[in-house]
């Protein structure tokens, strides 16, 4: 009996703060785990916090937002991680002064989560919050007993968005930023769920390279290293460890690849959501030389053409089909693409480069 005290006194503790949690009005997920220690806490997500504490949290996020939106050029190439990366306030400081002028955020409020959590509980779990339907997002909570995520949804051009994630630590009375972090959470107009679907349609069709690009764009919505976790994270997971690999990009880098007689070098195969508002599907490949910019474009049509006589599917999930060749003797680049309702592009009127 003597291993049951722990657990006992955890059950205890959770009935304890449960019950003042409901006489103070505070709704939310509790959690409860046994492991190195115990751990107790309580998850309130948008609606479920105070209306005044939820204010106090945006405020605080927005503080530190501010520093990145509209940022000049030369800051943002420096930053180069605001798509999709995990930054600290630290590393703004040395853009301090270009920044201190900029106008305040203008965004749309996402989601906000906010942990609470007993002494003695472990630092860097992921608690259940936002329990509906039968699932529970998953959020990261921090070294502090309370700490809580704010999000923001940035409208991209192509009905693309991007979410802004603060995570935010309660010390000494005052809310401090921990990290930053900004992902994609849709690819022209389409969440997670839906290109998960739609991968799964083009997996019972057979179509092996459509559905492992749209389980890596799926992936990427996720964003397995975001503060949280959605409700779908879990099954989307188990479902993709099933897949098989296409056997199109199966091997050693770079693949090789034959089209009327000719083999590309193959670096990668990509799902690109473009500001046009279609996904565009990217084979970026490498040529020693070429002399000039009609025969690297006639060459990426000799891609382009195969690829869509080997691969007539590829129309099911994308809008175009680009043919990217770079140079292993500068860095010089061509691109090239057909799209599926208008055909060829007109070429650019300059030399490309990366």
């Amino acid at each position: 009996m003597k291993g049951w005290w722990p657990v006992a006194l955890a059950i205890g503790l959770a009935l304890i703060l449960g019950a003042a949690s409901f006489i103070a009005g505070k709704r939310g997920t509790w959690s409860f785990w046994v492991g190195q220690g115990f751990g107790i806490g309580i998850c309130s997500a948008n609606e479920e916090i105070p209306d005044a504490e939820r204010r106090a949290l945006q405020a605080a996020a927005t503080d530190v937002l501010r520093t990145i939106d509209e940022a000049p050029d030369d800051v943002r190439v420096r930053l180069s991680r605001l798509w999709s990366d995990t930054f600290q306030p630290a590393d703004l400081a040395p853009f301090k002064e270009q920044l201190e002028a900029l106008p305040s955020l203008s965004r749309a409020s996402a989601n906000a989560y906010l942990l609470q959590f007993a002494p003695g509980s472990p630092s860097g779990a992921a608690a259940p919050c936002h329990l509906q339907g039968g699932r529970a997002d998953f959020a990261k909570r921090g070294v502090s007993m309370r700490s809580a995520i704010v999000q923001f949804a940035d409208t991209l051009a192509g009905g693309n968005e991007r979410l802004v994630s603060v995570w935010l630590e309660r010390e000494n009375g005052a809310w401090r930023t921990r990290a930053v972090r900004l992902s994609p959470s849709r690819y022209n107009g389409r969440d997670a769920e839906q290109i998960w679907r739609q991968a799964q349609e083009q997996r019972g069709k057979g179509h092996q390279l459509n559905t492992a690009l749209l389980y890596s764009a799926a992936n990427a919505l996720i964003d397995p290293a975001a503060f949280v976790q959605p409700g779908i994270a879990q099954s989307f997971w188990a479902d993709s460890r099933t897949l098989a690999p296409a056997p199109e990009l199966q091997g050693p880098f770079p693949l090789l690849w034959d089209f009327d007689g000719r083999q590309f070098e193959v670096m990668g195969v990509q799902y690109s959501a473009l500001a046009d508002g279609y996904p565009l599907l990217v084979i970026n490949h490498k040529l020693s030389s070429w002399s000039n910019e009609a025969e690297a474009d006639q060459i990426n049509r000799v891609l382009i053409e195969g690829y869509s006589r080997s691969h007539p599917e590829w129309r099911e999930v994308f809008g175009g089909l680009a043919a990217r060749a770079s140079r292993a003797d500068s860095n010089g680049l061509w691109g090239t693409v057909f799209l599926r309702d208008g055909g060829y592009l007109p070429a650019p009127t300059s030399p490309q480069q990366n």
